[in-house]
């Protein structure tokens, strides 16, 4: 989906929306989807639902174009650079019979034969692209499990010709790990989702579970601000740390990457 918070779509297209006023980017070619400005987000002063505001516009690049940029930074083999491609809305993908999944596969194979100079994964809110993922994964590429919120944000599913939002309770259990470990080689979810406001483990089992499943748990997207004024410390840093240290998580992704660049954060580097 093109929203006018992300691109200028309406400015360049304004006859291409749908019946329902939205605008598709698989209705567009990419010479078309390249005349747009992508508007960044950055999670900053938490001025919409998603903490986020907008900053100065830039262009829009394809995945072939971000291998470009990895080969200039993979100089020294010794500090990889990781890629990870996140995939949107695959179900309404499906629906338009266009494979989405498949698509970045295959774009991220090839790259890797002709180059294998930085550490490549895909992170899906949607398990069932990722299952069929699976099923042809080189193994070179990781898979992430993204679990968000029961409000269809992300993924629908169609039952008995209703769109009904996936719910992804089960993913809270030991059983339901234990699925996602046979295609994925870790999950991602918001640290609130397992923390209460105190910066505590409400599910103290979780991250255990996970570990010995073979999983690793991201915090996606990781806000600093979430434990602002509790005990776990009083600056970014401080909170990270909590993070990774004291709960456990493996990793962060985080548009607050300034706060655990080395010389900023001792503790972070994670």
């Amino acid at each position: 989906q093109l929203g006018d918070e992300l691109t200028n779509v309406a400015e360049i297209y304004p006859d291409r929306a749908r019946a329902d006023g939205s605008y598709y980017s698989f209705d567009f070619t990419l010479a078309e989807l390249k005349q747009l400005s992508h508007r960044q987000l950055s999670a900053a002063d938490g001025l919409d639902d998603r903490g986020a505001v907008q900053t100065p516009q830039f262009p829009v690049v394809s995945l072939r174009e971000v291998f470009g940029y990895l080969d200039l930074l993979a100089n020294d083999p010794a500090d990889r650079p990781t890629l990870v491609c996140e995939l949107q809305k695959g179900w309404l993908h499906r629906l338009e019979n266009k494979d989405l999944g498949g698509t970045a596969m295959s774009l991220l194979e090839n790259y890797l034969e002709s180059a294998a100079r930085a550490d490549l994964y895909i992170a899906s809110w949607d398990p069932e692209e990722l299952h069929n993922l699976a099923e042809n994964n080189p193994n070179a590429i990781g898979l992430i499990q993204l679990i968000g919120l029961n409000d269809g944000a992300e993924v629908m599913n169609l039952e008995f010709g209703q769109l009904q939002p996936y719910n992804y309770d089960l993913m809270f259990t030991r059983f339901g790990l234990k699925a996602v470990s046979g295609y994925a080689a870790a999950v991602g979810l918001l640290p609130q989702t397992l923390l209460n406001a105190s910066g505590e483990l409400v599910n103290p089992n979780y991250l255990d579970d996970a570990h010995t499943l073979g999983l690793k748990v991201i915090g996606y997207d990781a806000d600093p601000g979430y434990l602002a004024g509790s005990a776990v410390g009083q600056t970014e840093e401080d909170r990270f740390a909590h993070l990774l240290f004291t709960i456990g998580f493996d990793g962060l992704v985080t548009s607050r990457d300034a706060a655990i660049r080395p010389g900023r954060c001792q503790n972070c580097q994670r």
